[in-house]
């Protein structure tokens, strides 16, 4: 139970991120943060040595971003219980975190 509330945090908090302040500072163009145009999508690839790449798509970087670190999450997740059993809540808000500070390339 307590991995779904993990889970359900780290969406909101991915999806609540997401903001054209940040895209402009990592030097996205407009057209990327808009999205690149109707029915085309945006990918962010985040590459880490723990769980390798990871790949979000969406209508817009802000979208690709959150869906990347979802995937990082449940990866991550999934990696400590296989080697270590259960997650608790405070291995699980530190994967959060380094889930979060994703940069796309």
């Amino acid at each position: 139970m307590s991995k779904w509330i993990m889970t359900l945090v780290a969406t909101t908090v991915f999806v609540l991120m997401g903001s054209v302040a940040w895209a402009q500072s990592e030097g996205l163009s407009q057209r990327a943060v808009a999205g690149v145009g109707q029915g085309q999508q945006v990918s962010c690839r985040y590459l880490s040595g723990d769980v390798g790449t990871v790949i979000g798509q969406g209508a817009n970087i802000h979208e690709a971003r959150a869906e990347a670190s979802r995937h990082c999450f449940q990866r991550r997740a999934d990696l400590y219980e296989r080697l270590r059993g259960p997650l608790d809540e405070e291995r699980g808000l530190d994967i959060i975190d380094s889930c979060v500070n994703i940069r796309c390339g």
